[in-house]
């Protein structure tokens, strides 16, 4: 498996797959087997649930490789094979500078970053600060008025919860410095302007019934409804799915992956 390694020394480990003339796009969280199986082990599954994840992230890495070159990365820092995180990790502008090692490594001069959930997040921060970030699929996060308070404050305590040094408790303490970071120093109304110069290749979908993580509740799909006349006038398309939440639209990849497909369908990058 090749690896990227950062100016911190961070070693993030990635495979490239599809076709190596296509437009390229870069996936990790959730899809990476790192995560599957540090998820896992966080909510006491067994073999045949990790299987099921493994198998989903080869699907969705499949599905997309038929078309593209795909990058896939095993991310966020600590999603072993790849290392760290380290103390203060992690914050948005290393997000950004990780996604980009990872481009150079594999020889990728612009991508697009298709995520979910908190790497959505991570494609948000990485398009808003680097051009080499043609676009963005993102789904079940807000690009405007994104719950960072909030869930900062639920991750901090999950993380309290979580056994003492356990991969689950050492993800979710990045989690919550990775909000800080983005509280302290992000304006989304100046990243908001530097993604619309990539009006056409922006797509945010989201579930409308979708409040969070069970219990994590935070107003997901309402801050993207709320904020959708904003973002369509900045080069956005927003597709609510009706009556999917959080968990179902992330478990059933066929209910959004092909709306994803076809928004690219004939862009180039």
């Amino acid at each position: 498996m090749p690896v990227a390694k950062t100016q911190d020394g961070c070693e993030i480990h990635f495979e490239v797959m599809g076709q190596s003339n296509a437009p390229a796009v870069m996936v990790g969280y959730p899809w990476c087997n790192g995560w599957a199986r540090i998820q896992n082990a966080m909510f006491n599954g067994n073999q045949a649930s990790l299987d099921t994840m493994l198998e989903m992230n080869r699907q969705l890495v499949g599905t997309l490789a038929s078309k593209y070159r795909v990058v896939n990365i095993e991310y966020p820092r600590g999603s072993a094979p790849t290392t760290g995180p380290f103390e203060g990790d992690l914050k948005a502008e290393t997000v950004a500078g990780d996604y980009l090692a990872v481009a150079d490594a594999a020889g990728i001069q612009k991508f697009v970053a298709i995520g979910y959930s908190w790497s959505a997040s991570f494609g948000i921060q990485v398009a808003s600060r680097t051009p080499r970030c043609a676009g963005l699929a993102v789904g079940a996060w807000p690009v405007l008025d994104a719950p960072h308070e909030q869930l900062r404050g639920q991750v901090d305590a999950f993380a309290r919860m979580s056994p003492a040094g356990s991969p689950a408790q050492i993800i979710m303490q990045s989690n919550a410095n990775y909000y800080t970071s983005i509280l302290e120093g992000w304006d989304q109304e100046s990243a908001l302007s530097s993604m619309a110069a990539q009006a056409g290749r922006l797509y945010l979908f989201v579930g409308s019934n979708d409040q969070g993580v069970p219990g994590m509740s935070v107003p997901i799909a309402q801050a993207i409804v709320s904020s959708r006349t904003r973002l369509e006038q900045h080069g956005w398309t927003v597709d609510v799915i009706d009556g999917h939440d959080h968990v179902s639209l992330a478990t059933q990849q066929n209910v959004w992956l092909g709306r994803v497909m076809n928004f690219f369908e004939n862009k180039t990058w």
